[in-house]
């Protein structure tokens, strides 16, 4: 409870969490242990979908990395530029190129 309340995340819960999130598991964890999840994913996709040719014969697997809680560690904000957006995510009709 204390550390949501000192907390200064931009994304911050307007109410307190009922359980233990991932900053305080990787701070309760020790310095030598990581945390690798990995998850089988189903692909559902519609024929439209730009991603619809996706080959579903091979697995699809979706993985998480937690790296132990660092005393030196710094915030790092990270941007991707608008042709990497696209190719991942696909572009919007309605954008504007200046919203990017």
């Amino acid at each position: 409870m204390a550390a949501w309340e000192s907390s200064t995340r931009k994304n911050k819960a307007e109410s307190p969490p009922t359980h233990p999130g991932g900053l305080y598991e990787r701070q309760v964890r020790s310095p030598q242990e990581g945390l690798i999840i990995l998850y089988p994913l189903q692909v559902a996709l519609g024929k439209d979908s730009p991603r619809a040719a996706v080959d579903t014969e091979v697995p699809l697997v979706g993985y998480l990395l937690s790296f132990p809680a660092s005393d030196r560690a710094e915030p790092i904000s990270y941007q991707v530029n608008k042709i990497l957006w696209d190719q991942e995510y696909g572009t919007y009709e309605d954008e504007d190129e200046e919203t990017m």
